[in-house]
């Protein structure tokens, strides 16, 4: 009977032993779990902070090269008149490298493109305007409406192509 007894003692111990160490380790996997899930979600919204903030960055340099175009006279005079030296001076393939620009459009007020080029910066050479831009371009006038002469339109354009950074000062004054 007493070696009955110590093996179900034994058992019971050991069973007992068991459920702890199961036990102890579902609420630890469970904590550590919700720790790490915790930590990961915090490292994702400070990732998408940066990202949010280098492309708000990127758009408000964008604006302020676009603005300073837009207001200059040269490029006033070229909107009325299509000149080709100021194509010729200003708009060689240097200006996009330098830029970081892929599309530069000049649109007079009648919403028509006196000039634009599209630039492949990776390969350095003249591409076609992508068709999607300019069919955006004229199913959402909107891009082209603007209150003042000092608004601005900024943003990312999605294309099918890639996004494209959009920036659409007001060329008139």
């Amino acid at each position: 009977m007493a070696k009955s007894l110590r093996k179900k003692v034994l058992i019971i111990f050991g069973i007992t032993i068991v459920c702890a160490i199961l036990a102890l380790c579902g609420v630890s996997q469970i904590l550590l779990l919700n720790s790490f899930h915790e930590l990961e979600e915090q490292c994702i919204h400070q990732d998408i902070e940066r990202v949010t903030n280098v492309l708000s960055n990127e758009v408000s340099d964008m604006d302020a090269i676009a603005y300073d175009w837009a207001a200059g006279d040269d490029t006033y005079a070229f909107i009325e008149d299509a000149n080709e030296q100021y194509v010729e001076s200003n708009l060689i393939d240097e200006t996009f490298t330098g830029l970081n620009f892929n599309v530069m459009l000049f649109i007079n007020s009648s919403d028509q493109i006196v000039f634009g080029k599209a630039f492949d910066l990776e390969h350095e050479e003249e591409i076609p305007i992508p068709q999607s831009l300019l069919e955006h371009l004229a199913s959402n006038a909107a891009l082209l409406r603007h209150a003042t002469t000092e608004s601005t339109i900024t943003g990312i354009l999605l294309l099918p192509e890639d996004p494209l950074n959009c920036l659409t000062p007001d060329f008139n004054k």
